[in-house]
């Protein structure tokens, strides 16, 4: 692979954990109860319907699960496109893209808050290492993480994922993965 692609993806996906744990954090600071009250509405989005989807898939495919077109976000050049699709909450914080190459899905992102079922200690984070498998450190954090962000390009698959941290730390966990190997972690709070 060439060095300026790994470059400019390492580039994207540092943007995107600083970005996701923006939105983050102004999601639950802002909010009373920390729950996102999101439903499952045609044409919104939700953290399972973004599961739902896989890369490979064609834009009528995705279509079908999101219950409609999405708005088109941007278009740099007639073999990619973004679209977006909104929660139903009514937050314009809150919201999922998935991007497509030549119609076919390639990537795709959500900035849902929704407070992770798991929550990582410093101390288990402190065990988790660069080259650990995905598997290997849910097995350290004690379950899975909330996949915030995946692409496949070029024969590398990069999957952002993250965990809350301790109940009233104000902290989290973002962890990088290349072709399920770790590649980049932080364990950040919240001052």
């Amino acid at each position: 692979m060439k060095k300026s692609l790994k470059i400019t993806l390492g580039l994207a996906a540092v943007v995107l954990l600083c970005a996701a744990a923006a939105v983050l954090w102004s999601v639950f600071a802002g909010s009373n109860s920390g729950e996102n009250t999101a439903t499952d509405v045609p044409g919104s989005i939700t953290y399972d319907k973004f599961m739902s989807v896989e890369l490979g898939m064609t834009k009528a495919q995705v279509e079908g699960i999101m219950g409609d077109a999405g708005e088109l976000s941007k278009a740099s050049d007639e073999n990619y496109e973004m679209y977006h699709w909104y929660s139903s909450t009514g937050s314009p914080l809150q919201y999922g893209t998935v991007t497509f190459k030549e119609g076919v899905a390639s990537g795709k992102a959500q900035y849902l808050y929704d407070p992770s079922e798991v929550a990582v200690t410093q101390e288990q984070y402190s065990q988790i290492a660069d080259g650990m498998s995905y598997g290997e450190v849910c097995t350290v954090c004690g379950g899975e993480g909330m996949l915030m962000y995946e692409t496949s390009e070029a024969g590398l698959t990069v999957r952002i994922y993250y965990w809350d941290g301790e109940d009233g730390s104000n902290a989290w966990m973002t962890a990088r993965f290349e072709n399920d190997r770790l590649a980049y972690s932080s364990y950040d709070e919240r001052t």
